[in-house]
């Protein structure tokens, strides 16, 4: 008989534990197989659920745009029949005009449902209609409108007003600029400011509900070209007369890929200098994050364009048109942003700043006469801009060229009022030790008495270049006058009684952004005591103050040889 060898005879005993170990996850896995299937039963009927709702959201959705176009029909309709009843009830007519007119609105607002940004701010040309800035939910701002945010309560005098309402409003974070078709006409009207809007910004929309611009800076991006990249070359090309050379200074967006046909190509090191000459390329493609100096260095190489890429995915590009290489005439310069911290215009000042060709470094100062950067500065120039201003298209480069001249100190620019008109095209003193800005108040700060760039009596404090050795010959800014243009004026004699000439600069052009609460505003009266108390013997030259001005005693006072000038 054979011996019945069992595993525990051979040496190995059995092991329940282990065994029971093995059949509870065996178990285990059973149940997870039958929940796995059971999952994905159910997601299959959810995506099948899904599918259904989302089929339904969408014949609703149709449904009701459908009937929303049905109800807009029959509106006109009743609209066209109420206008012209027959009756010659006024009050019927209006009625039909007012529904025809709500009508129009509603179309506007869908229209920018689809084109504007839920997080968009807008200017609108509302004409005082409220209404018109219900475009859900997004920020929308009367355009033009007072220095509180209301409407104007009437239409720019100008396209010059126009255009420095829209430069505020775009520095204060306006994005886009909707024209509804009732005001359609100022397009044709205002000639000057549609070819400020066409040069500068996209339209994106032209249609029957109105005229929609996108306020960023560069051409229009189409499709498949979200940057724009593609359409800022094409521009490239026409103005030079052949294709481009491209720098890529944002390595990490790669954009070899999205501009394939173009000769595209990378700095060979990293850091703040390129090792290309001036004017070299024809554009150079920065990040936003570039420092000051790399900025700097862009607009040297560049002869054509610097181009500002944010993002691929963000679709967010701008480009700075004419950027060539730095003149050799400009100094050296730092842009001061002179007024206390917490103004709220300082952010607008800012945003305008960050377009400014070319770039400069730019400086807080809460001093609003910049005495606390005088000594910390070693740059030649010192540019005085007070929080609160929007320095408006090229601006800076004119104010800087004069300086060639070895004579010449300070140049002041032209200041104009939040609503275009004209605040201040340098100062005129007078006998009495008063200073006025000329042409204070004109609706036409382009007329001739404001136009050319002359020595000047006075230029405000408050928007002013001035050679850093020269300002501090004379000690800076006196603190102790309570106005700009008074300080200016005190400050512009000293450098004369020390040998220097002062400038107005007229292409230098600058606006009130509405939010100023300027530390310069203060009594005229005592400033002019103060004038006179310390310059009286020059001031005897000066003519008496006249009780009223117009156009022709602005030119004659623009002519006059500036007070303390030499003979």
């Amino acid at each position: 008989m054979r011996p019945v060898w069992s595993r525990h005879r051979l040496g190995r005993p059995p092991r329940p534990d282990v065994e029971s170990a093995v059949s509870d996850v065996e178990g285990q896995l059973m149940a997870l197989r039958h929940e796995t299937k059971l999952l994905r039963e159910t997601v299959a009927l959810q995506g099948e659920e899904l599918t259904r709702l989302t089929t339904l959201a969408g014949d609703l959705l149709r449904a009701h745009a459908d009937v929303q176009s049905s109800v807009r029909d029959m509106a006109l309709a009743l609209a066209g029949a109420l206008t012209s009843a027959t009756s010659g009830d006024e009050n019927i007519a209006a009625m039909g005009r007012a529904l025809e007119y709500r009508v129009a609105v509603q179309r506007l607002r869908e229209r920018l449902r689809n084109v504007v940004p839920a997080t968009a701010a807008v200017a609108v040309v509302t004409r005082g209609d409220d209404q018109l800035l219900e475009l859900e939910g997004r920020r929308a701002w009367h355009f033009p409108q007072t220095e509180d945010g209301e409407w104007a309560g009437h239409h720019p005098a100008t396209s010059q007003a126009a255009v420095v309402q829209l430069e505020t409003l775009r520095a204060h974070g306006a994005s886009y600029l909707v024209i509804p078709a009732a005001s359609r006409w100022w397009l044709d009207h205002y000639a000057e400011f549609t070819r400020h809007l066409e040069s500068r910004y996209c339209r994106v929309v032209d249609a029957d509900e109105g005229v929609v611009f996108a306020l960023a800076l560069g051409p229009a991006p189409a499709a498949g070209d979200p940057l724009g990249l593609v359409a800022i070359v094409d521009e490239c090309s026409a103005r030079t007369g052949r294709r481009p050379s491209v720098l890529d200074w944002t390595p990490s967006l790669g954009l070899a890929s999205v501009l394939p046909a173009e000769a595209v190509f990378s700095p060979p090191d990293a850091g703040d200098a390129l090792p290309y000459l001036d004017g070299s390329v024809d554009v150079v493609v920065v990040r936003p994050t570039a420092s000051v100096a790399a900025q700097t260095e862009a607009a040297r190489v560049a002869a054509t364009a610097v181009v500002t890429v944010a993002d691929v995915a963000a679709e967010q590009c701008t480009v700075r048109w004419s950027v060539g290489p730095r003149p050799a005439a400009l100094p050296a310069a730092s842009i001061v942003v002179a007024g206390p911290l917490e103004n709220d215009g300082r952010a607008a000042t800012l945003a305008a700043l960050a377009e400014t060709s070319p770039p400069l470094p730019v400086i807080d100062s809460a001093d609003p006469a910049g005495l606390d950067v005088l000594q910390g500065s070693v740059d030649d120039v010192l540019v005085f801009l007070e929080a609160g201003l929007v320095p408006l298209g090229d601006w800076l480069a004119p104010m800087l060229e004069p300086f060639d001249d070895q004579d010449i100190a300070a140049v002041g620019g032209r200041l104009l009022n939040f609503d275009g008109s004209l605040a201040a095209a340098g100062g005129v003193l007078f006998a009495d030790g008063s200073v006025v800005g000329l042409g204070e108040g004109d609706v036409n700060p382009d007329a001739t008495p404001y136009a050319f760039l002359r020595d000047a009596d006075a230029v405000g404090a408050s928007f002013v270049a001035v050679r850093r050795a020269a300002l501090a010959g004379v000690g800076g800014v006196d603190p102790a006058f309570t106005s700009a243009l008074a300080a200016g004026a005190d400050l512009c004699l000293r450098l004369r009684a020390a040998g220097w000439r002062v400038l107005y600069q007229p292409k230098s052009v600058a606006a009130s952004s509405g939010r100023r609460p300027s530390p310069w505003r203060g009594s005229e009266g005592s400033d002019a005591e103060r004038v006179l108390a310390r310059w009286h013997a020059v001031l005897t030259c000066c003519p008496d103050r006249p009780a009223t001005f117009d156009v022709q005693t602005w030119m004659a006072l623009a002519n006059r040889q500036p007070a303390g000038a030499a003979r």
